[in-house]
């Protein structure tokens, strides 16, 4: 359970889409984390310097949207991953 701060901006100057790191907000699998809001999309140094510093001073902000991620992405943190993705490998066997 860590924050979770991602860089929106291409630093000092602009790219172009392609050469950007705004395209991989573009890609389908982000789509859930960003709908969750607990990753933090910065657009800006200053932006950046925020998040960071807002973490530091209370390290459980966001930590309910982390949990809801969590969940959707893992399952249940109950140590029963390995069985789980077994019974949907050989459910057709």
């Amino acid at each position: 359970d860590r924050p979770l701060v991602a860089i929106g901006f291409d630093g000092y100057k602009a790219r172009p889409l392609h050469r950007s790191v705004k395209r991989f907000e573009q890609f389908t699998h982000f789509q859930d984390i960003f709908e969750t809001g607990a990753l933090r999309v910065v657009r800006s140094f200053d932006e950046l310097f925020d998040a960071l510093d807002a973490y530091m001073k209370d390290g459980g902000l966001d930590a309910e949207k982390r949990r809801i991620l969590r969940e959707r992405m893992c399952g249940p943190l109950d140590g029963k991953v390995s069985k789980r993705i077994m019974a949907l490998l050989f459910r057709g066997v």
